[in-house]
């Protein structure tokens, strides 16, 4: 036989598998001699020639006894969880009703600083959001009663925020559709669906039902308004300072707090201090700014509408954003202490998205309030705000003209919105009141331009009155920080038209068309049947909205001392009709503390005199008593 073809049929290769440990780490082809004591490599390079380890591959188990034995520990969870709720019951008094616990961290409602994005869900229906549908279930427990997750929850975190009062479950749902439907009305920040219940959002925004529960309840006293808000300040300090951390629902929480703030006072503002813990929640959350990626998502629809790209944001962060510019932008105008806040082409593309693609009619308004109040955020950001400079009437005329349109671009559903109407006829009377701030140019003759401007002014402001009465009383409650600055603001505006004196300006004429005191009792009156309607006791004189009245009594008083020594005013005659008009001077009301009609003659400046209190700080702001 060949001697070659002999010697290569005495080595055989080593199966698959088999190879030296040796062969094995070099990557070398293991090839045993003819012995099979030691392969041919090893021989060569006289090494020790160890066989490796085979290592069995286990075989694949079947899905279906898997998925049995999962739903039976589930079954076997869901089981233990009922009787250790039961037990509970059983053995623990009953807690307040309105005490929360923070949700722990998870995917859906929580975002640590260093995350920045919300998830939106995919599937083969919509698209799910948690103000839509709840948050994405990825817990097999919170498939069952959200109670469980609740036990769950205050065993991992302990309770931070607890209410000062009690609050009843049927309570806690009248205060919630008052939220819904009158309170959503002037801010639609966010989208509640109208069948959530007051416990479901209780579950999954527990700060944002907190900060609900303490606008809209409606007994409450002074102590426990002190406590509500003492623990508010806490819980947010707790939350973004020292834990570190940011979550949709203390956004959410800040805005509700800071658009109704009105009902947190105490001492000076510190409304700053909040816009500036929302724009950090903001920053954190990374809402301020585009994704990197975007997730396409194809809806299946029943009509030809148009699906918007769904992105790593969720509805609801765009929302709150855009909410959150429009109401620092509203704060910083009214109180001069805050810069308004940057428009971004960011800010731009979700105005846009938000205006094409609408998921409810709060959208809609958001939109509209958002292209109005950029109108006012253009006044704002002036050279002329430092009364250095004044805006030429060509800029004004521009901008009254891209109010128009807006106007005419509005949606039907907003043609009678009369939160709508308020904030344009304000806008309306902001960029008058721009070219009006100036004296005139020449204070010994008439300025007929000038004088058509200041009639147009005076007539702006009558229809912000009007517009503002046609508010229904049972909304008042509900009106927002913003809307009462600014009919302070339209107050002022009004009195320095009553006393303003100029060649072209007929102010007895103005007097005849309005009546400052007049606008002033119905006011009072107002806020007094507010008050009663908020659940204000007789002789009380801690409630808000008494107080608001009393400092529009002040306000009134010094005006009217004012008038009565400049004019030199008879106590009786007809000079005194034409100044004082239909009213006939303001008692104050043993019951409530308002305002209303004296059945006597005259009026004294000083017959009730007002001294505003150390914790009304703040209401001088707003007035501009300082």
């Amino acid at each position: 036989m060949d001697p070659a073809v002999s010697g290569k049929s005495s080595v055989t290769p080593a199966p698959y598998g088999q190879a030296c440990t040796n062969c094995s780490r070099a990557k070398y082809r293991c090839i045993y001699r003819s012995d099979r004591r030691e392969c041919e490599r090893c021989h060569r390079l006289e090494k020790e020639c160890v066989p490796s380890v085979s290592r069995r591959l286990a075989g694949r188990r079947s899905t279906g006894p898997r998925t049995v034995d999962l739903e039976e520990k589930i079954q076997d969870l869901m089981a233990l969880l009922r009787n250790q709720a039961a037990g509970d019951v059983d053995s623990h008094v009953d807690p307040p009703a309105a005490s929360i616990v923070t949700p722990a961290p998870s995917d859906e409602l929580h975002s640590n600083r260093t995350v920045g994005d919300y998830g939106s869900g995919t599937g083969s229906g919509k698209s799910f959001t948690p103000e839509t549908a709840g948050p994405v279930h990825s817990e097999p427990v919170a498939q069952g009663d959200g109670v469980y997750r609740a036990i769950l929850q205050a065993e991992r975190e302990p309770s931070l925020l607890l209410s000062a009062f009690e609050i009843r479950p049927h309570q806690a749902e009248d205060c919630l559709a008052y939220f819904q439907t009158h309170m959503l009305n002037s801010f639609p920040f966010m989208y509640l669906r109208p069948d959530i219940t007051t416990r479901q959002l209780r579950e999954w925004y527990p700060f944002l039902w907190f900060n609900i529960m303490a606008v809209t309840a409606k007994q409450r006293v002074t102590d426990q308004e002190s406590s509500m808000t003492d623990s508010i300040k806490r819980f947010v300090a707790q939350k973004t300072v020292v834990d570190n951390e940011a979550s949709l629902d203390l956004l959410l929480g800040l805005l509700v707090f800071m658009n109704w703030f009105h009902y947190h006072h105490k001492g000076r503002s510190y409304i700053i201090i909040m816009v500036a813990l929302a724009s950090s929640l903001i920053s954190d959350m990374g809402l301020n700014k585009a994704s990197h990626a975007t997730t396409q998502v194809t809806t299946p629809c029943n009509n030809d509408r148009q699906v918007p790209p769904q992105d790593a944001k969720t509805a609801a962060g765009r929302r709150a954003v855009l909410a959150h510019f429009l109401l620092v932008s509203q704060i910083s105008y009214a109180q001069k202490k805050i810069d308004p806040p940057e428009w971004t082409s960011y800010l731009d593309e979700c105005l846009q998205t938000v205006t094409l693609y609408p998921e409810w009619s709060g959208d809609e308004q958001l939109a509209a309030q958002l292209k109005v109040q950029l109108l006012v955020d253009q006044i704002s950001r002036g050279p002329w705000k430092n009364q250095e400079y004044q805006p030429s009437i060509s800029y004004t005329s521009t901008l009254q003209a891209q109010l128009e349109r807006i106007k005419t671009q509005l949606p039907r559903s907003l043609g009678q919105n009369v939160n709508m109407t308020c904030q344009l006829l304000y806008t309306e009377l902001v960029i008058q009141d721009a070219i009006l701030t100036k004296q005139a140019i020449s204070p010994h003759f008439p300025n007929y331009q000038r004088q058509q401007l200041v009639e147009t002014h005076l007539t702006t402001i009558m229809r912000c009155f009007d517009s503002f009465f046609a508010i229904p009383s049972d909304q008042f409650p509900g009106v927002s920080f913003i809307r009462w600055c600014q009919m302070a603001h339209d107050l002022i505006l009004l009195h320095r038209l009553y006393v303003l004196d100029e060649p072209s300006w007929d102010r007895a004429a103005a007097r005849e068309r309005v009546d400052l005191f007049n606008l002033c009792d119905r006011l009072v009156r107002l806020l007094g049947e507010t008050a009663a309607s908020c659940g204000s006791t007789p002789g009380g004189d801690d409630n808000i909205f008494i107080r608001f009245s009393r400092m529009i009594w002040s306000m009134c008083s010094t005006w009217w001392a004012e008038l009565q020594s400049t004019e030199r005013i008879q106590q009786t005659g007809s000079n005194q009709r034409q100044l004082q008009g239909p009213w006939s001077g303001p008692n104050m009301d043993t019951d409530f503390g308002v305002m209303s009609g004296a059945t006597n003659g005259g009026y004294s400046a000083v017959a009730h005199p007002f001294t505003p209190r150390a914790d009304d700080a703040w209401l001088d702001e707003i007035f501009n008593m300082e």
